[in-house]
């Protein structure tokens, strides 16, 4: 009887083993790429990610977490979270809550960014809904940069869709974001 089992295990086996012969061919159908932000749907698509984009700070706790720390408003919960929610400046990026807002902003302000930069190559659309798409991107980014600026003063100021990782990174005056922000640019 045990040889029966352990022959019976030993056709399995091979059969689990010898099944999984093919490769996994991934075909991301969800990212925005330079050359989807180029046409007319991936414009489109691409103010729609930004405006998505505001549910993952507006949505969480994150960001309320962030804005009422030291008020009356909030306290330990029973949930263990003693991270963000105690009278110190021990924030920093190893906190999931601060590294959330800063990923969430930088990705939404580089989606605003190619929304921006694409317009002018998107044919098929009048200009009046071009213009006014490319304002509701600068809005967005800027709503995204004062977040930024009201936590953390200078902060990396990104002109340009980024389509290539980035490795370093520059803290721009907060004088200067701000007059960014408020140009017509």
């Amino acid at each position: 009887m045990k040889k029966k089992y352990s022959c019976l295990f030993s056709l399995l086996s091979i059969l689990f083993i010898s099944a999984c012969n093919k490769q996994l061919r991934e075909e991301p159908h969800s990212i925005l790429t330079p050359e989807f932000f180029a046409t007319t749907q991936g414009f489109q698509r691409g103010l729609d990610a930004a405006y998505a984009g505001t549910r993952n700070l507006w949505g969480t706790q994150n960001l309320f977490t962030m804005t009422v720390i030291g008020t009356d408003e909030f306290y330990t919960g029973k949930d263990g979270n003693n991270d963000i929610n105690k009278y110190n400046s021990n924030y920093n990026t190893s906190n999931g809550t601060v590294a959330a807002i800063w990923k969430e902003c930088y990705t939404n302000i580089n989606t605003c960014n190619g929304v921006i930069e694409y317009a002018p190559k998107i044919t098929g659309l009048p200009d009046e809904q071009k213009g006014r798409n490319v304002a509701e991107a600068k809005f967005l980014r800027a709503n995204f940069y004062f977040l930024l600026v009201q936590f953390w003063g200078d902060v990396t100021l990104n002109r340009n869709f980024q389509t290539a990782p980035v490795t370093s990174a520059t803290r721009t005056p907060l004088a200067e974001v701000y007059m960014t922000l408020l140009s017509r640019t």
